[in-house]
């Protein structure tokens, strides 16, 4: 549901649309987002729109920067989610795959 909202302000009815979630269901999703403070919302017209708040997710990356070298114990960069690391990983499996 961040990843949908990264994108950009979102109703309920276009965040439900990629899950197999009801409605009221997502929005108890988004209510504990909001809780976390990950999420805000704003009325627009008849509808409520809702972004992702930046702040947590930047202090959450300062609180995991310690922990950094457990998932990269060679001291690269972060590069969590990025297609770079994706594409390290895929290429990681298949050399794994091919040795065994």
């Amino acid at each position: 549901m961040l990843d949908l909202l990264a994108g950009g302000e979102r109703a309920v009815v276009e965040l439900s649309a990629p899950f197999r979630m009801s409605q009221p269901a997502i929005s108890q999703h988004l209510r504990v987002l909001r809780r976390a403070g990950l999420v805000r919302m704003r009325p627009a017209g008849r509808r409520t729109l809702y972004r992702i708040e930046p702040a947590p997710l930047a202090e959450l990356f300062v609180w995991a920067e310690p922990f950094r070298r457990l998932m990269d114990p060679s001291g690269h960069a972060w590069a969590i989610g990025s297609s770079q690391h994706a594409a390290a990983g895929r290429a990681r499996r298949k050399a794994d795959e091919r040795k065994s």
